[in-house]
């Protein structure tokens, strides 16, 4: 019974960590229109990712605890990496937390 108590909580922290991928904010406000902060006129389409500073559709996703991992991981890490970093965290410590409460309440009750 407790295992399933276990993979419940590391399917939840899935089921969480999925959703913080999905850009729910590119369809609630629409495409994001920067500007250029000296005059205020729209970047040229041609423009550069780099420039503008929008790599990627990041900036459109609500990510509560993939940024509490990403913050720590230093910047020249590849995007890719980073989210397999989170997952890898994240997974692990909701698998161990329970874990380790269910074995000691069951040491507890025997």
């Amino acid at each position: 019974m407790s295992n399933t108590f276990v993979l419940g909580t590391t399917l939840l922290t899935s089921v969480i960590l999925y959703l913080e991928g999905i850009p729910f904010l590119k369809d609630f406000f629409g495409e994001y229109d920067p500007r250029n902060p000296y005059d205020g006129i729209p970047y040229e389409k041609g423009t550069p990712a780099w420039v503008v500073g929008m790599q990627n559709e990041n900036h459109y996703k609500i990510q509560f605890f993939s940024s509490i991992v990403k913050a720590v991981i230093p910047i020249y890490v590849e995007e890719k990496t980073k989210s397999g970093l989170v997952y890898l965290y994240w997974i692990f410590w909701s698998t161990i937390l329970p874990l380790f409460f269910l074995l000691s309440f069951q040491g507890m009750c025997n």
